[in-house]
Parts: structure tokens; C-alpha cells; sequence
């Protein structure tokens, strides 16, 4: 949005911003401080990267989430239980949604599941149409409808896409990458809509 949207352009780089506050903080990444990490030898520009660096890189208050069996610690709870699986045979949790009884591994990936898949909901709503999307991402995709904008480039024919995920597809052309078989003649295809339509041509029937 911020591209489609650009309200506050920067003097220095000249990226545009919706509102005001995302300018003013992009500025303030334009000021040449040396700032030195306390912990290590670092030095920062400004001091939101040496704030996200001690973050990062040194333990600090960041890493709250402890391992249950060693003293290790983690930025988040998804990372601890992935160790506590991995190094210490940990049962893997999982959590049931109560309305379709689907399996997920944290709370997170459960209540992103229940808001989209049950609340309905949509927060991001498109500006050109009436369209409205779960994520904000989703909605970035959507846009490249109403802009033309194709900004995922292929390094070995140039074509280029709109959805990054069509590039990876178009990709497989060039890595002759044919997973996908016939099984009734073996012939095998890069994409799936080539394989549907041999089925249809050659086979007679639909996939």
C-alpha cells in the first residue's frame, strides 16, 4: 500500500509512505549515529538497528521462553518446542479446533485457523473493489490486479509476474522439472493444468 498509496515521499531514498508515522520512522533510519552494541564490537547507525541486533543477537530480555528439560532459551514458544522435540524426544503438542476438529501444532496456527476459517474474518479490505482479505499479503497479491504490476522477474527469459508463486511455477520450465505424470501413459508435465488437459485430449477423462 505504501507504494500504490505513497501520501509522504523520503527526500533522501524517495520511498513513499501511507501515514505519517511509518515517514517519520523511516527517517529516522537516514541518521548517521555510531552506535556501539554494549555486548559486542557492532556498530549501529541508529538505534533501532542496534536495538534489533541486541534483540537478535544477545540473549537480553528477548529470549523469555525456557526449555522445560535444559537451560536453553528461545525468541519464541514455537522455537522452544521444536528443541524440547528434537534434542530432548519431546511429544510433539497438538491442539484441536473445536468447530472442525483439524490438528495444529501451536495456539498460534490455531487461532489464525478459527479467525479465517470460522470468524470470517477480513480486516484488509481493497480500495479499488469491494474484495476484502484475511492478510495483508493476500490483499498485496490482489492489488497486482488493479496495478498491472508484475515485479517477480524470471533471471533467464525476463518475463516477469505478478505472484511470486507463479514465478516459482515458471521456473520449473527451465529446471524441465515434470512432476507432474500421466498415469495411464507415463507422459509427464512441468504444470498441472497441461497434465488436466492431456487427460482431456488424450484420455477422455478429467483429473
Amino acid at each position: 500500500m505504501n507504494v500504490h498509496f505513497s501520501n509522504y515521499i523520503c527526500s533522501i531514498c524517495g520511498r513513499g509512505f501511507v501515514t505519517e508515522r511509518l515517514y517519520s520512522r523511516h527517517v529516522k533510519r537516514h541518521a548517521t549515529e555510531e552506535l556501539k552494541c554494549k555486548d559486542c564490537e557492532k556498530i549501529f547507525g541508529n538505534k533501532e538497528k542496534l536495538r534489533n541486533h541486541q534483540k537478535l543477537v544477545h540473549l537480553g530480555d528477548a529470549k523469555r521462553s525456557k526449555c522445560l528439560i535444559c537451560d536453553e532459551r528461545f525468541m519464541d514458544y514455537r522455537q522452544k518446542i521444536l528443541h524440547m522435540v528434537k534434542l530432548h524426544g519431546a511429544k510433539e503438542p497438538s491442539l484441536l479446533c473445536q468447530v472442525c476438529n483439524r490438528q495444529f501444532n501451536d495456539q498460534r496456527n490455531l487461532t489464525k485457523h478459527i479467525k479465517k476459517d470460522h470468524l470470517l474474518e477480513r480486516k484488509h479490505k481493497c480500495q479499488e473493489c469491494e474484495m476484502v482479505f484475511f492478510s495483508s499479503t493476500t490483499l498485496k497479491v490482489h492489488m497486482a490486479k488493479h496495478t498491472g504490476l508484475r515485479q517477480f522477474k524470471c533471471d533467464i527469459c525476463l518475463k516477469a509476474y505478478a505472484r511470486k508463486n507463479t514465478l516459482r511455477e515458471h521456473m520449473r520450465i527451465h529446471a524441465n522439472d515434470r512432476r507432474f505424470g500421466c498415469e495411464q501413459c507415463g507422459q509427464a508435465f512441468v504444470q498441472k493444468c497441461s497434465l488436466r488437459s492431456h487427460m482431456r485430449s488424450k484420455h477422455g477423462t478429467t483429473l
